[in-house]
């Protein structure tokens, strides 16, 4: 049996040397978009940044660097920037074709007329001066970002951003009406470090500069000769070598995904306004968001294979890269399924008391619910083995996506071998997964023995499919190796703090041993089963309540495909959560505790 120990550690250099490269990790990965992760996820990303905003104002206002005319669309919470001229001209459609033939009579003007004594300059109306409206790019704009604001900021009750000063790349001033600045801008003509790379957008402390919109999604910019229309790469969003959108074209889409995502940067500071600690929740929370709020763009589907390839060795707190961060935007998907679409305003208001200690914040994450952490990552980890299958897992799947997703990275374990199995230390919040093969019929079970990891067990097949934690701390695991079945065996680490680790002994089933049945603790639900360790005998298996009341009564041959109980009683009805008993052939009863 191969040591996980040595090959683990041969992964994580190989990933090193990968990352030194500068490559992808997983096949077909794509590179980060979200130009707010690429400035903040360094320790003094944000102070380092403070003398090129100095530098950009300072050159402005003294007339020594020249800014395109620009015009400003105002909604009620709102003031967007744009121009019609340069690289930064923004995408005009058929739509604007009345635009086209007014985008030479524009000028350049002079520098520093975002301090209000130019205000002639400015175009504030619906209607500018020549009577032209605003292109469909900047309403569309417009309205995607007042409907992530009143998500944010009117559903959740969550702080309401607001600018302060000028806007970073116009100079636009936010006024005193308390609205937040964006300006549509070629990135990489905005941001020098960004130069040639695809990034949608990037969001600044309030006090630097609000947002920067990409003006559209193409990167590596040029002037056409002799147009003077921007031409350039595309930026698009692929997964498994599928394309999903090419937002050069589908650009009313890259708005939606783009907006969500980056005003929820802008809600994020103002709980925590130094990013210079900038952490996994930042992106994590604002790919939920975007994929809660603009879920038929799939924006997030490129970021998970390489969530799934980082996974199992590094952790949430201990990625290489930002495509994983990107993919952890479905654990936030998971807790609002389990919690409640308000959960991550009580996750920033915590960060916004703790100095933005994002391992408290996530510690307390589920208190308010009564579940721990340790529980909820068991139950994300047992919903984890059921994607990239076409079963129906035995619960309601937390996303419609999941059959979509890659399969979890399992470890072979053949239970012929007698050899107990150490596993290899797992860092906080990581799940590692293991192919179960080698039980039917060899009269073997296994037994995990944990220091604080959850043993999750699933089963998945043509016939049947099952999934769950199993919360005792030496849980005894017999599996049928049915042809077709799937047995996989994953251990979910929910601490935040503490590296764990297991071991898993290959046990000789003894067939006059006493029936045992798992999940114990069984979670509700109507999807639920116990099930029972299989025997080589037929067997009589009865439940009954607390008082003593025959619930329901089974039978079982060793050639059964599954010896379980639904928690259904003899009419076919669900029972309620509560403490039951189960016995073999009329011997001695065991309690089993539904929840």
């Amino acid at each position: 049996m191969k040591d996980w120990r040595s090959e683990a550690g041969k992964r994580k250099r190989m990933r090193a040397l990968i990352l030194a490269m500068g490559l992808a990790l997983p096949a077909g990965a794509q590179q980060l978009h979200c130009g707010t992760a690429q400035l903040f996820r360094t320790p003094g990303g944000a102070k380092s940044l403070a003398p090129l905003w100095a530098a950009k104002r300072s050159a402005a206002k003294s007339g020594a660097a020249a800014i395109e005319a620009y015009r400003t669309l105002e909604t009620a919470h709102f003031r967007i920037s744009y121009t019609l001229a340069g690289l930064s001209r923004i995408k005009t459609v058929d739509a604007d074709s009345v635009l086209l033939g007014l985008i030479d009579s524009l000028s350049r003007i002079s520098p520093g007329h975002g301090t209000g004594a130019n205000d002639a300059a400015f175009i504030d109306a619906k209607l500018d001066s020549l009577g032209a409206p605003h292109p469909q790019y900047a309403m569309t704009t417009a309205a995607y970002l007042e409907q992530a604001r009143g998500y944010y900021v009117d559903t959740l009750g969550m702080r309401a951003p607001h600018s302060v000063g000028l806007s970073y790349y116009y100079q636009a001033s936010a006024g005193n009406a308390g609205k937040y600045s964006v300006d549509i801008v070629d990135i990489g003509t905005a941001v020098a470090d960004f130069r040639g790379q695809p990034y949608y957008a990037l969001t600044y402390p309030a006090t630097e500069g609000g947002m920067l919109l990409d003006n559209d999604f193409l990167y590596g910019s040029r002037l056409d000769s002799p147009t003077g229309i921007p031409k350039g790469d595309t930026i698009m969003s692929q997964y498994r070598g599928t394309l999903i959108h090419n937002y050069g074209i589908d650009w009313e889409a890259g708005l939606k995904v783009t907006c969500f995502h980056e005003f929820y940067h802008a809600v994020q500071f103002t709980y925590t306004p130094d990013p210079n600690d900038f952490h996994v929740w930042y992106e994590t929370g604002a790919v939920g968001m975007e994929e809660r709020n603009a879920p038929e763009v799939n924006d997030y589907l490129q970021y998970l294979p390489a969530f799934f390839h980082d996974l199992p060795d590094v952790g949430m707190f201990n990625y290489p890269g930002l495509l994983s961060w990107y993919g952890n935007g479905i654990f936030h998907v998971f807790l609002n399924h389990e919690l409640g679409e308000g959960f991550d305003v009580a996750v920033w208001s915590r960060l916004a008391e703790n100095g933005n200690d994002i391992r408290d914040a996530l510690f307390r994450i589920g208190a308010a619910k009564g579940k721990s952490l340790r529980q909820l990552y068991a139950d994300f980890a047992a919903q984890l083995a059921f994607s990239g299958q076409p079963v129906r897992p035995p619960f309601q799947p937390f996303s419609p996506d999941m059959p979509r997703w890659p399969t979890p990275q399992a470890q072979a374990l053949n239970v012929s071998s007698p050899t107990a199995y150490q596993t290899s230390a797992q860092l906080p919040m990581t799940v590692n997964a293991w192919q179960i093969s080698g039980a039917f019929g060899s009269g073997k079970s296994i037994q995990v023995q944990d220091t604080g990891l959850v043993p999750v067990l699933a089963f998945s097949g043509p016939d049947s499919s099952l999934g769950g934690p199993v919360l005792a701390s030496a849980a005894k695991l017999d599996f049928g190796d049915a042809p077709g079945r799937v047995n996989l065996l994953l251990l979910a680490n929910g601490s935040t703090t503490q590296t764990l680790s297991a071991q898993i002994l290959v046990l000789q089933s003894v067939a006059s041993a006493s029936l045992f049945a798992y999940p114990n603790p069984l979670r509700d639900g109507s999807a639920g089963r116990l099930y029972f360790s299989r025997l080589s005998h037929a067997s009589d298996i009865r439940i009954f309540s607390e008082s003593g009341s025959s619930v329901r009564s089974l039978s079982f041959t060793p050639d059964s495909t599954l010896w379980s109980w639904d928690l259904k009683d003899g009419n076919g009805g669900l029972a309620k959560p509560g403490v039951y008993y189960y016995s073999e052939n009329g011997g001695p009863a065991a309690p089993v505790l539904l929840y």
